[in-house]
């Protein structure tokens, strides 16, 4: 089967929905255990005798896990379908999610954080790859911004999950996410095979990375994942200088996190509607100008109306980023596994940048940055249009 060829045609939208709907619950579950560990680390550290050093590489195995995983996870893709992969995934998470509840040695859960990590982006090649399947062409962008979506609400929902954890039981609330993953892991058996490709080896991967089709959108992705690095770091810094209270942080990215889901939504239908060229330049432009913004003094709530406005603007060219890294692979031959496997590493790379740089430069020299990456990318947009909908 083509890469590019779809299960459900457009006449038969009717029973996407459903389907569609299931996929994006398990982008939300798998990114809710992705964040669920944050207000745990304290007691991991006090439970496990954890060092900083050793709790900092607990948290960073995921996203380790998440790299490894990510051109296998399109490998896999190709060989056994989006379906299976999702449902390998799950099982994987399901297991770890028993590892995290009931391990008692350090080694035992940076194994488990390390898998999860692996089976994180087998959900995300997977998934993804099955929302283009199941997509009509015309509604590509919209499809794709419900999961990106999901994952921004799973992203909220874990440390609220986490808290619940520590205020109960570890084994409880371990144990109650194993079943849920269980339960998703049905629903997905009980859908029909997705299709299936031909195996590509790694060097086609590289040869489409050299296509402007896909290094486009592979570079917008792996700016949004700098600049949301960048203000992940930079902004509590930045509120806690003015005098913020820890509240008050953890309001600001919670009001961030929601306008991003918002944004998505709205830029993912833009998108089908108008063509992924304006939003795109809409997004930088505005990501830019607000980047700037970082550095100067100023009092706490014009601050955190920064920090939420740049998540939303960065969020605004996202979506058309990934629409168009689908729409590249697909013209150039590559499979979707492979597609989702790419933006999964250059997200996490990007991601991983931003916050180095948030965490060395301060505020003043990352905003600058941030904003002539930006302005760099609008200017390479403007000079080489990406494939897809009216440039």
């Amino acid at each position: 089967m083509r890469p590019d060829a779809s299960v459900d045609r457009p006449d038969d939208a009717r029973r996407s929905p459903p389907l569609v709907w299931l996929i994006c619950a398990v982008v939300f579950t798998e990114t809710t255990l992705l964040t669920l560990v944050t207000p745990l680390i304290p007691r991991y550290v006090a439970d496990f005798g954890m060092s900083h050093a050793e709790a900092g590489l607990f948290v960073a195995l995921y996203a380790a896990g998440s790299i490894a995983g990510s051109v296998p996870a399109g490998m896999l893709v190709a060989r056994l379908g989006a379906r299976t992969t999702v449902l390998i995934s799950l099982v994987l998470v399901a297991a770890g999610s028993v590892g995290m509840g009931y391990g008692r040695q350090v080694a035992l859960l940076d194994a488990t954080r390390f898998v999860q990590g692996i089976a994180g982006t087998l959900a995300w090649a997977g998934a993804f790859s099955w929302l283009v399947e199941v997509a009509p062409a015309q509604r590509r962008a919209r499809t794709l911004s419900m999961g990106l979506a999901a994952g921004s609400l799973g992203g909220v929902l874990g440390p609220v999950v986490g808290g619940l954890a520590e205020l109960t039981s570890l084994r409880m609330v371990f144990s109650a996410m194993a079943a849920l993953f269980g339960v998703l892991a049905l629903g997905v058996a009980r859908q029909r095979a997705s299709g299936r490709s031909h195996p590509q080896r790694l060097r086609d991967l590289l040869s489409a990375v050299r296509r402007p089709e896909v290094a486009i959108p592979g570079w917008l992705v792996a700016a949004a994942g700098i600049a949301f690095g960048t203000v992940a770091v930079t902004g509590p810094l930045k509120l806690a200088d003015l005098g913020a209270s820890g509240a008050v942080v953890s309001a600001t990215f919670l009001c961030a996190a929601f306008a991003e889901v918002v944004v998505t939504r709205l830029a993912g239908s833009a998108s089908d509607r108008h063509g992924h060229g304006a939003p795109i330049r809409i997004g930088l432009l505005l990501a830019a100008a607000l980047a700037v913004l970082l550095a100067p003094p100023a009092a706490v709530f014009p601050m955190a109306l920064v920090i939420v406005a740049l998540t939303a603007a960065v969020s605004i060219f996202l979506v058309p980023g990934f629409a168009l890294i689908s729409a590249g692979a697909q013209q150039v031959g590559l499979q979707q596994g492979l597609a989702f496997g790419l933006t999964n590493i250059l997200w996490a790379a990007g991601n991983l940048l931003g916050a180095l740089a948030g965490g060395s430069l301060g505020a003043v020299a990352a905003g600058a940055a941030v904003t002539g990456l930006l302005l760099a990318s609008l200017a390479l947009v403007r000079r080489r249009r990406p494939a897809g909908p009216e440039g």
